[in-house]
């Protein structure tokens, strides 16, 4: 996560563009067989792990009013059904770079089963990739909390191929 005081979130839009600060962190979930997995947090200030304790990482989160998210669901292992239901993520990624067109059938399938919203994230790890995919918000939004709220409402919508994909090359 980028430190706080290095990224002023209340500065408001660049060029049509806000930048928030979130962390994707590594879950343990220990049950009867333990499951790994990334959830993305927003609107909470943590460590990206990995973090042992599921139980400790959601009292982190929630205790903060953040949000969270299972990140690329069926990228690493199977247990992403488990991990939604025993972190009580807040809703599913179902497109970024890192979700195969046949994942992304299985997470929005998860997401419906669930009753989760769905979203999606560039996941952008070159320039290339930011704006591929993005999250439409019912309401415009301005900092990380909102971002938790809007996504806890359900309030949010996966969008592919969005029209600034591109513009940092």
């Amino acid at each position: 996560m980028y430190p706080a005081e290095l990224l002023r979130e209340d500065a408001g839009p660049a060029d049509g563009m806000v930048v928030l600060r979130a962390v994707e962190a590594t879950v343990e979930v220990v049950a009867s067989e333990p499951v790994t997995g990334h959830v993305l947090v927003f609107g909470a200030d943590i460590a990206k792990g990995p973090w042992h304790d599921h139980r400790a990482f959601l009292r982190a989160v929630r205790d903060q009013g953040g949000a969270t998210v299972l990140a690329h669901p069926y990228r690493y292992e199977d247990g992403a059904e488990r991990l939604a239901e025993l972190l009580r993520v807040d809703a599913v990624e179902v497109a970024s770079v890192n979700v195969r067109p046949e994942q992304a059938e299985l997470a929005r399938s998860l997401a419906r089963r669930l009753g989760l919203p769905m979203v999606a994230g560039s996941d952008a790890h070159q320039a290339k990739h930011v704006g591929r995919y993005a999250t439409r918000f019912v309401r415009g939004v301005a900092t990380s909390a909102e971002v938790a709220e809007e996504i806890r409402a359900g309030s949010v919508a996966p969008v592919e191929g969005h029209g600034i994909a591109g513009l940092w090359e």
